[in-house]
């Protein structure tokens, strides 16, 4: 909308009001002169009796003699030239106006005593502006008997004119610098507004120069007239309209993208404002990447080398005809395996390192042996690498070459066998530390039977109690032990299925810290369980809950009698939960801290009361926790107690 117009039509709107209430008084003045020809002095007489709403006009107004002279005056006139009535009543109007004591230049005063109806004038003074409004009041034979002389301060409106002016330049200069098409139209789709791009795109497009005031819907065919108006229409109705166009301009074909957005004004929907983007070279290169990922996706299914992506906790994303032929998985089985699904359960193991490796590095290299469905072993040398831009969640690219029947094969595989024997060597480290720690206990469970059964006559029923007791202990150490030792062969085979699941983690703790109160009743240990609110994450709840009862048995079994077992579980970053399981027992050294975690580092000790112990357990915990993606770790200080953390994925139910 032109805001010139606007402007002018609450100007004119503000004088009909003003000369409203000017005519009434023309009209008491004419009666009175057809009357009786009135003098100056019945006119003010006169007067007297509009007075009221004489004053009431904002604006200064004085009642004129023929000759200019003022006769009468409103209170707008007293506080806009600050002078009293009585003293403005006498002076000729250009002695209070214009601080002269002649004509000014133009004076409207002059010209309406020719042409006997309103004249006016602009008049600045000190900064400001005014329109100087000068109407006659006539007899019947058309002589002036008095003037109306009225001042309205048009600063303010004059000022917004300018800089609503300014404004539309500003804002021409500045839709003009755009290489978008921008324009706006009216309800009735005549155009407002436009920048050059838009004339000069018009002009190529359809022959046509545009104005403004043109129809914007008159000069179009048919077809482009009912598109454009529909998408117009929309808009007018109140919508934000966006689409996409295609034009071919000069033998060419462009494509648009075009928004189409509502104008209101005073809550009325009086036009629209359009925006149309170029986006050809965007649509070609659009179709260049899709006829490059043909040729690329061609040359991935026909390549040789075996080829595919997996994300960075190995489950598969992407495998070529290569890698399934190989393993003889169908396209649907593999991806919804996981990359170490498809190793040889005996290198499984080393998959956790090369995952590090890539994180770490951002691509490895090496070999590895996989195991097809059939079951057969073969060796691949890989050439991975991690990518990240571009992508919302980080991906392995794998090139893989299959050298199971390569001479420099054999090479390869002696490095690998080399790392199965040091791993084997480890494990026999450890059966030696498991066998020496089994011997001890079993011997003493051998000495004790056979006292029983040679000399079970000579020992009395308080005797016999405390026998069978420590026996039960024993067996009960050693019950331990095996079964440890049974799911850790077990995890090294690769025997144990692996079911992440959501679980309430705060329920397994509860009922781990009922067993564990049983157990350190005999003690006089308090467990406190300090979980107050659910806690859910996302792991195999079987694992788990052997992790939480060997981190529980072993505080009661280190915490003297008397003492406090405490578990925590609060959300940590990077959306883990963090388990803690804290005891006021003996503590551990530094030096044994650092052990604690490693196959084949002895780092056995008895309980406060003898209890048996290998460190087993905690080579399963670390096992279990890492499988379920998270880490495990200790700290302590001796004579003051442990806490053993350990973390897992989190989830909200």
């Amino acid at each position: 909308m032109d805001t010139n117009s606007t402007t002018n039509k609450i100007l004119l709107s503000e004088l009909d009001n003003l000369e409203s209430e000017i005519e009434s008084l023309r009209a008491f003045y004419n009666k009175a002169i057809n009357e009786s020809r009135p003098s100056e002095k019945d006119i003010i007489k006169s007067s007297e009796m509009w007075r009221a709403v004489f004053d009431g006009i904002k604006e200064p107004i004085f009642l004129l003699n023929p000759d200019g002279i003022i006769l009468q005056a409103n209170k707008a006139s007293e506080i806009t030239f600050n002078k009293k009535i009585n003293n403005l009543v006498g002076l000729h109007c250009h002695k209070v106006v214009h601080k002269s004591d002649s004509h000014i230049e133009n004076c409207p005063l002059i010209r309406m005593k020719v042409s006997r109806q309103r004249e006016t004038m602009i008049l600045k003074v000190d900064n400001k502006s005014f329109e100087i409004v000068v109407d006659p009041i006539l007899d019947k034979s058309n002589e002036i008997i008095g003037i109306v002389h009225i001042i309205y301060d048009v600063t303010e409106s004059l000022q917004k004119e300018e800089n609503l002016k300014v404004s539309e330049s500003q804002l021409q200069a500045l839709i003009n610098n755009s290489n978008e098409s921008i324009w706006s139209m009216d309800s009735s789709y005549n155009l407002i507004i436009c920048n050059d791009y838009f004339k000069q795109s018009y002009l190529a497009a359809y022959n046509v120069e545009l104005k403004v005031g043109i129809n914007l819907l008159d000069i179009l065919s048919d077809e482009l007239k009912a598109f454009w108006k529909s998408k117009y229409d929309a808009t007018l109705e109140g919508r934000k309209t966006k689409f996409e166009f295609k034009e071919t301009i000069l033998g060419n074909t462009f494509y648009f993208d075009v928004f189409l957005n509502p104008i209101i004004y005073e809550e009325q929907i009086i036009g629209v404002t359009s925006l149309s983007i170029d986006i050809t070279e965007r649509k070609h290169a659009e179709q260049k990447l899709r006829e490059s990922e043909d040729r690329y996706r061609d040359l991935i299914e026909n390549s040789s080398d075996l080829i595919c992506t997996h994300d960075l906790d190995g489950n598969l994303l992407s495998v070529n005809k290569a890698a399934l032929n190989i393993t003889g998985y169908s396209q649907e089985e593999v991806l919804k395996m996981n990359m170490r699904n498809i190793l040889a359960p005996d290198y499984r193991r080393f998959f956790n390192a090369y995952l590090e490796k890539i994180k770490s590095l951002g691509h490895a290299d090496g070999l590895m042996i996989v195991q097809t469905k059939s079951g057969e072993r073969r060796i691949w040398e890989y050439h991975n690498t991690l990518r990240t831009d571009d992508i919302s969640k980080p991906i392995v690219r794998g090139m893989t070459k299959d050298v199971t029947d390569l001479k420099h094969a054999e090479a390869s595989l002696k490095e690998l066998v080399n790392e199965l024997t040091q791993s084997n060597e480890e494990k026999n480290k450890l059966f030696s530390i498991i066998a020496h720690d089994l011997r001890n206990p079993l011997h003493g469970f051998l000495s004790l039977t056979k006292i029983m059964s040679e000399e079970v006559g000579v020992f009395s029923q308080e005797e016999l109690t405390k026998i069978g007791k420590e026996m039960y202990q024993t067996a009960d150490n050693i019950g331990k032990l095996l079964k440890n030792l049974l799911e850790w062969a077990q995890m090294q085979k690769g025997a144990i299925n692996f079911e992440p699941e959501h679980i309430s983690l705060s329920d397994l703790i509860a009922e781990n810290v009922i067993s564990a109160i049983n157990f350190g009743r005999q003690k006089n240990i308090l467990v406190v369980n300090e979980i107050t609110s659910p806690v859910h994450v996302y792991a195999d709840g079987k694992m788990i809950n052997s992790v939480l009862l060997n981190l529980l048995y072993n505080a009661v079994k280190f915490t003297p009698r008397g003492g406090t077992v405490t578990v925590k579980a609060n959300e940590i970053q990077n959306q883990m939960v963090e388990i803690a399981i804290s005891d006021s027992g003996i503590g551990i050294q530094n030096d044994i801290i650092d052990k604690l975690f490693k196959i084949g580092e002895r780092t056995n000790r008895k309980g406060t009361e003898g209890e048996l112990s290998t460190g087993l357990g905690l080579l399963l915990c670390k096992e279990f926790v890492e499988k379920n993606g998270g880490k495990i770790w200790a700290e302590s200080e001796v004579g003051l107690g442990s806490t053993f953390y350990f973390t897992l994925p989190s989830c909200r139910e």
